[in-house]
């Protein structure tokens, strides 16, 4: 019997079908490696500014759509899978040559100059042409790619006659969801698992070689074509044609919805970073949950529209329920709170506490994925197949974009709690538009119950926004004090009492949540998403300096024999900045990247100092990434200090690479020193 199901199993795993769909799973899986070794390689020249990661998402995403919607013939020509093999194997060769035209934009944001130090719209721009060119082309290739395996299945929709008139059959798309689901585990084994154990190079190098075989495998499917079922024609049914302001207003409906997605993913991001680190590899297991939800999601949405003959319903309610799921999550965030707190007190494996952050993560993303997969996976909510497709290959555009605008527009200053109940119910809006205007959707006690429930559990969600509390998460989830209080069975209400700082006020910074805390009535502590950033006296004479927060202000100037001239990357304390003016410089440059931290230190801390280093002539201040400054600056220092944060976050990676070294060198006079801080 067992030798029986094994027979069994080897056949069904070297069936053609199956075979496709292990084509497409690899595919997918290429394709998430590839995108996380070029935008980490991007991220590393360039830095993670909102300008830079923004510009090469939107090149990503925009290419994605040209080339699922480039077309170069019908579905079921066979010779279109010698075009994805070849577009698989020019990938390949593209992922060699990519560390080749990452110097080239290196070279050439060196010639950009200064303009793009000053000017987040010209950092912006010339990201954004540079992703077009390096990330963009292999982006549209393996878009294509997908596009036709996807097709050489069958066509979009299918419908066939029966006793004289038109019957939907269902959907041949799915190996989609098999391309989405490779895409995010491909995302999964590179940030977590080949990423951080080979290194990026070499992990673009093995994807390049799967590349390759499954290119080969494209040229010999075209020389041995599997016979799909393609009898069925895509005509559409007279009977379900909706007319032109419909269609036009369930378009935008839906597309408004796709980029609250990426607002209220961008939100949730912001707000779980309170919880604990988002490090690289926790960023790589949210996107990599989202992608497995969204191909969950298409799955899903092609069987239920094949049960229901075109007419599935299930994307419009998972946009109620996912509204209403948004912000519950906001009033369970004092649970998530003595969860991370427990882990953090009781777990010391590394394994298991990124599988506990993971799953914390995994609690919006995957219900997210699921979402966005079912609302442009089923036709019912256009009413048209033609409509349904332009959502499939334009779904990312949007999503981009509100992902992108929320810290554009500098969202999180309203507050993360605030924007969760404006964006679910802008989310239920356009949800609702569009079933109203895609016909007969709450037919039955259980659909009005849906659309109801979600509009009342968003209704009344302001009552909990204080729910959402940084401070209490910073408080109490990054302290070893507070972790053997715990331990010894404190209540959770009593942990604050072995925290002597008083918060004295919050602020939404670009990259996180930034915490001003006042401790032994003159210490001003700064913390960044619940770490400690920097510590400064407000009078040196009642509490000294700590020497971490001063050496890197005198130790490099006390080696060189007559420094004049100085650069500082990053502020911190501003310790090492009022200790280099006891030496005899003529300049001294402070950059600083994010301007909400400038703030705290300029209008709440520095006023409040013995020592204000802002007022000497000496000192300039520049709100810019260093990274940039790395790359288009020309003017030549003696002695270059660095003062980048922690290591462990990765819009700091870029500050801890051999380029930035290497472009910094340049900038350091003859015997010049350059001085960086590890933490």
């Amino acid at each position: 019997m067992i030798i029986g199901h094994l027979k069994k199993f080897a056949r069904a795993a070297v069936s053609p079908g199956s075979l496709f769909k292990g084509a497409c799973l690899l595919v997918g899986g290429i394709s998430g490696v590839f995108l996380w070794a070029w935008q980490a390689q991007f991220a590393a020249l360039l830095g993670n500014t909102p300008a830079v990661s923004s510009a090469v998402l939107l090149a990503a995403a925009i290419t994605i759509a040209i080339g699922f919607r480039l077309k170069t013939g019908p579905a079921q020509d066979t010779k279109l899978l010698t075009v994805a093999g070849t577009l698989l194997f020019a990938t390949a060769t593209w992922a060699w040559a990519f560390p080749y035209l990452i110097q080239r934009i290196g070279w050439a944001a060196h010639r950009w100059g200064t303009s793009l130090i000053d000017s987040p719209t010209a950092a912006f721009t010339f990201t954004f042409c540079a992703a077009l060119v390096a990330l963009g082309i292999p982006c549209l290739a393996l878009a294509k790619s997908w596009s036709i395996l996807a097709e050489s299945a069958g066509s979009d929709a299918a419908f066939v006659k029966q006793a004289g008139r038109l019957q939907f059959v269902g959907y041949s798309r799915v190996p989609l969801a098999w391309q989405v689901g490779g895409f995010g585990c491909g995302l999964l084994v590179a940030g977590c698992g080949l990423g951080p154990w080979l290194g990026i190079q070499t992990t673009a190098m093995t994807a390049a070689v799967f590349a390759g075989v499954a290119g080969l495998y494209c040229l010999w499917q075209s020389v041995h074509p599997v016979e799909f079922n393609n009898e069925a024609t895509t005509e559409h049914d007279a009977d379900v044609a909706p007319t032109f302001l419909t269609l036009n207003l369930v378009r935008v409906a839906t597309w408004i919805a796709l980029a609250v997605f990426g607002l209220i993913t961008a939100n949730w991001m912001r707000m779980t970073g309170q919880l604990f680190l988002i490090s690289a590899e926790m960023q790589c297991i949210a996107w990599g949950g989202i992608a497995l939800g969204l191909a969950s999601g298409v799955g899903l949405g092609v069987w239920h529209s094949r049960r229901q003959a075109g007419q599935s319903r299930l994307g419009v309610h998972a946009c109620f329920l996912f509204a209403a799921w948004a912000v519950c999550l906001t009033a369970a965030f004092p649970l998530l709170v003595k969860g991370s707190l427990w882990m953090n007190a009781y777990q010391s494996s590394r394994f298991w506490l990124t599988a506990g952050r993971g799953g914390i993560l995994w609690l919006f993303c995957l219900p997210a994925g699921l979402t966005w997969g079912l609302a442009i996976a089923a036709p019912a909510l256009t009413r048209s197949t033609r409509t349904a497709l332009l959502m499939k290959r334009f779904a990312l555009i949007p999503a981009a974009l509100g992902f992108c605008c929320y810290r554009w527009l500098d969202l999180p200053a309203l507050g993360p709690a605030v924007l969760a109940t404006c964006t679910a119910g802008l989310l239920w809006l356009a949800a609702g538009i569009a079933a109203v205007s895609a016909g007969k959707l709450f037919a039955g006690w259980w659909r009005r119950g849906i659309m109801v429930t979600s509009l009342a559990v968003i209704a009344i969600s302001p009552v909990w926004r204080t729910a959402y509390d940084p401070a209490l998460a910073a408080r109490t989830l990054f302290s070893t004090e507070i972790f053997m209080a715990y331990r010894s069975k404190f209540a959770i209400d009593e942990l604050s009492q072995f925290d002597d700082a008083r918060l004295h006020k919050l602020v939404e910074g670009k990259q996180g949540t930034y915490t001003l805390w006042k401790r032994r009535g003159s210490q001003w502590q700064i913390r960044e998403n619940g770490l400690s950033n920097t510590v400064l006296p407000g009078d040196t004479e009642l509490h000294p300096q700590f020497s971490a927060e001063v050496l890197p202000g005198i130790v490099p100037f006390l080696l060189h024999d007559q420094p004049e001239t100085a650069l500082f990357l990053g502020m911190g304390g501003s310790g090492a900045l009022s200790s280099s003016l006891h030496f005899p410089l003529t300049e001294i440059v402070c950059v600083e990247a994010d301007g909400a931290y400038l703030d705290l230190m300029q209008n709440e801390i520095l006023p409040t100092t013995t020592e204000n280093p802002l007022d000497d002539d000496r000192v300039s201040l520049r709100q810019a990434d260093p990274a940039l400054v790395a790359l288009a600056g020309r003017k030549l220092y003696d002695v270059i200090v660095s003062e980048p944060g922690y290591s462990s976050r990765p819009y700091n990676s870029a500050y801890f690479t051999a380029e930035f070294y290497q472009n910094f060198a340049s900038q350091l006079t003859t015997d010049g020193i350059f001085a960086q801080r590890f933490r």
